[in-house]
């Protein structure tokens, strides 16, 4: 079963190859050097007039260009079926960033099992970087310690109608961080720490890492533990979609590995991204720099020069801990 965010981009893929055979054959018909803008500009008002809920998605994989095999389409016909996609197109509102700070409330925040479920499914897809939904894809099986140390982790990626392993990653330990305060003790700031708890609490019983099987599910509860933690939700005004979704655990993952100096091209591998989006999170992190905290969260040892400038360390915590 493919959840609703998963149907949404499959869709979605085939929408945009449709189209881009479509501006394909009709510049090979003209006998043009490139796609006709009439040709864009009525696929672009086909795409405003459908009835198809996620447009956006559409917009993701035509600039991604990487699932648009049948056939080749050349960059300056991508540039050029964006500018038509996005002609007389609103600015589209930005989803709020999961940060430090915020998972901390949400920590503090908790009262019950669920509620400390919740808060680790979050953390856990924000320092591997992905998508809240993505992450509710994890089994057990998929963690695996290499030492006392590192984990690896194998992510899932959508593949047509499917999800399949993706390349494996590893993270290695931090301890430097300020824990994470809760109802069971203080939590360590890491992503191994993160990632064995959830193994550990992981259903009896099932193969899955997580007590979520739907983002649906995830999302009651995250929404109640927000409103415990006295964190707004819901749009405020002036937006009309949530100020949080499916995508906040990725943004601020890698905001804040942009904000602590990890390189740009570093993240990108980690965030599986082989397109330009990181340049957009880049700039976001220039222009507002205190949306996220600095944190060397991913492989500060390792790839100690693949970082620059300096994040600032808080001091560890003396109470209990939940993970070593």
């Amino acid at each position: 079963m493919l959840h609703e965010t998963d149907k949404s981009k499959y869709v979605a893929r085939g929408v945009a190859e449709k189209a881009i055979r479509w501006t394909t054959l009709s510049r090979v018909h003209t006998h043009t050097s490139r796609c006709a803008y009439t040709t864009l500009a009525a696929f672009s008002e086909f795409l405003r007039q459908s009835d198809f809920k996620s447009p956006t998605y559409i917009h993701a994989v035509i600039r991604e260009n990487k699932d648009l095999r049948h056939p080749p389409v050349a960059p300056e016909d991508v540039k050029d079926i964006l500018s038509a996609f996005e002609r007389d197109q609103e600015e589209p509102e930005q989803d709020e960033p999961f940060s430090l700070d915020l998972l901390r409330k949400l920590f503090a925040a908790c009262e019950t099992d669920i509620d400390i479920n919740t808060a680790l499914v979050a953390c856990g897809a924000f320092f591997t970087l992905s998508r809240i939904d993505s992450f509710l894809h994890l089994k057990k099986a998929d963690i695996n310690c290499v030492s006392d140390d590192c984990i690896r982790l194998t992510p899932t990626v959508l593949k047509g109608h499917k999800r399949v392993s993706d390349k494996p990653v590893e993270f290695e330990r931090i301890d430097s961080e300020m824990p994470f305060t809760s109802c069971i003790g203080d939590i360590v700031c890491c992503p191994v720490a993160i990632m064995l708890i959830l193994r550990d609490r992981a259903p009896s019983g099932s193969d899955s890492l997580v007590h979520f099987n739907s983002y649906d599910k995830y999302e009651r509860s995250l929404k109640a533990l927000m409103r415990k933690a006295s964190i707004e939700y819901e749009p405020s005004e002036g937006r009309k979609r949530a100020r949080y979704s499916t995508h906040s655990s990725r943004i601020g993952g890698v905001c804040t590995l942009l904000r602590a100096g990890l390189s740009e091209s570093v993240i990108s591998i980690v965030a599986r991204w082989k397109s330009d989006m990181i340049k957009r999170y880049a700039e976001r992190v220039v222009l507002m720099p205190t949306i996220v905290q600095p944190c060397k969260f991913y492989n500060p040892r390792a790839l100690k020069n693949s970082y620059s400038g300096t994040a600032t360390d808080s001091p560890s915590s003396k109470r209990r801990r939940v993970g070593k």
